[in-house]
């Protein structure tokens, strides 16, 4: 049987070139051969996922790929020190080959995977296939990739395409027209079929990116789902799932653009259920201005109870059913009455940049107050019990909020879970807390998280990180790990996502700022 793990050699050392390629920017044109042939044109066409990319970028994506690289690797020649890398990875495979020799040669400038296939225990198939300048070289190296530790590859045929066989029988490699393929036996005779037949351009759904972008991927959500529910591994066929995701099932389109500071990657999908309303989390811009961590959530409470629904009205009703006794008879409180109803938009945060500083939390904008006093009355003594008397429970006053406090001698400082109004606020350190109740500055006035914003298109980030009090904090642990962890971070301002519904599709963003 052909497993879904390929064999190191021959995958390993043309995904490392193809990642160092990109990365720097490097290498050049040839003779013969079609470089810039698109590889979709051999993919198949029922392919689940497609992942494409420009293995030589060009012109200013170059330029803009080659100062990412040196701001983030740190030296001042990133292509060479990745070529290195390269074969220090190429002969650790036990592989006799190198990257000069055996694959610039015939490497061309596009290149992209496809997963054919999605099974249980390892049983999914994929393919690489990349464009060649060269077939003829191509044909001349792929024997050498192939083998492994003095092993021969087996050279084998199919449709009339010659193919080699990996000596563990893992992965198999070939030259099918201007493309070199490496992958699974039955994607790749998948591949050799696509090459005679429909491949993924053909496929109506299958929505190519521009010739601007660095990269791109198509995911076919609903054949993935099909696919997961005949195999037995989602409950009731997939159906539930479907259900839930609505009108996500749409295949997904992503991009990956890059620029001197900054790299973007942009998801199309069609509209879920919990974007329709277009609303974004009301809570992150009123988390802490100094917070180097804010992650919003949309109404938890009714998203699970949704799932829950959908779920319980088929297969899995007598599970949920079971769950909801279970919890009742350990905490005396019912799932739907007092747990979910206790639970609107939710917004975590982190702050502080040293060990003694260090601190964070969870807002909770609670659409039932009642239900959330009933939720802390009950989880206190319950997490005493549970601990066995090593959390402390107590009571908590803090910036006109009140509930409990839990401590314990692991960590130095106490865990307050307070509520105030319709805010509920479970946070690390009485410093955290007031901050959450009672910012100086919010983060909507914080310079960086505006910067954020404007990146998104104007959408609100749902996730934001800013880099360098996070480095602060890092290196704070002391020692080389810590040190090095602090030089990659530092090269970096800020991540953020967020999306915005345009008509009936849902466009999400996430982008990584640099120095």
């Amino acid at each position: 049987m052909h497993r879904s793990s390929l064999r190191p050699p021959a995958v390993v050392a043309l995904l490392v070139a193809l990642i160092a390629l990109v990365a720097a920017g490097c290498g050049g044109g040839g003779g013969g051969g079609n470089e810039s042939a698109d590889p979709a044109k051999i993919a198949p066409k029922n392919t689940l996922v497609w992942v494409t990319g420009q293995v030589r970028p060009e012109g200013g994506r170059k330029t803009a790929v080659e100062s990412i690289a040196k701001k983030v690797l740190g030296v001042s020649d990133p292509g060479a020190r990745i070529a290195q890398l390269l074969d220090k990875s190429i002969r650790d495979s036990g592989t006799k080959a190198s990257f000069k020799d055996d694959i610039e040669p015939w490497l061309g400038r596009r290149a992209g995977v496809a997963v054919t296939t999605l099974g249980a225990g390892g049983s999914s198939q994929a393919a690489l296939i990349v464009a060649a300048k060269d077939t003829g070289k191509a044909k001349q190296a792929l024997p050498k990739l192939a083998a492994e530790n003095g092993r021969k590859a087996t050279e084998r045929d199919y449709q009339g395409t010659k193919y080699w066989v990996s000596p563990n029988d893992n992965s198999v490699a070939g030259v099918v027209k201007d493309y070199v393929v490496l992958g699974t036996l039955p994607a790749f005779k998948a591949v050799v079929d696509a090459s005679k037949g429909a491949n993924l351009t053909q496929n109506s759904q299958y929505k190519p990116a521009g010739n601007d972008k660095l990269g791109s991927a198509w995911i076919d959500t609903k054949a993935i789902v099909g696919a997961l529910g005949a195999s037995g591994q989602i409950p009731g066929g997939g159906a539930a799932l479907q259900g839930l995701i609505g009108a996500a099932n749409q295949p997904i389109t992503m991009t990956l653009a890059a620029a001197a500071r900054q790299l973007t990657v942009e998801a199309i999908s069609g509209v879920t259920r919990q974007a329709q309303s277009g609303k974004p989390n009301s809570l992150v811009p009123d988390l802490p201005g100094d917070a180097w961590l804010a992650v919003g959530l949309p109404n938890l409470g009714q998203t699970i109870r949704q799932t829950l629904d959908q779920i319980g009205s088929g297969v899995g009703a007598g599970l949920i059913e079971t769950a909801q006794q279970q919890i009742r008879a350990a905490t005396g409180l019912d799932l739907n009455r007092d747990i979910l109803a206790s639970l609107g938009e939710v917004a975590v945060f982190g702050q502080g940049s040293s060990i003694l500083t260090v601190g964070g939390g969870v807002m909770i904008q609670t659409p039932d107050p009642a239900a959330a006093r009933r939720l802390l009355s009950k989880i206190g003594p319950l997490i005493a019990r549970q601990s066995r008397g090593s959390v402390r429970v107590g009571r908590a006053s803090v910036a006109g909020a009140t509930g409990l406090r839990f401590s314990t001698a692991r960590i130095p400082g106490a865990i307050n879970a307070v509520l105030r109004g319709n805010r509920m606020v479970i946070a690390y350190t009485d410093a955290s807390t007031r901050a959450a109740l009672a910012p100086r500055q919010t983060l909507s006035n914080a310079p960086s998280f505006q910067q954020a914003s404007q990146s998104l298109g104007g959408a609100q980030p749902a996730l934001y990180l800013a880099f360098a009090p996070l480095a602060n904090l890092v290196s704070a642990t002391g020692g080389a790990n810590g040190a090095r962890a602090r030089q990659y971070l530092s090269a970096f301002t800020t991540l953020a996502a967020g999306s915005r519904v345009q008509g009936n599709q849902q466009v999400g963003r996430f982008v990584l700022s640099l120095k």
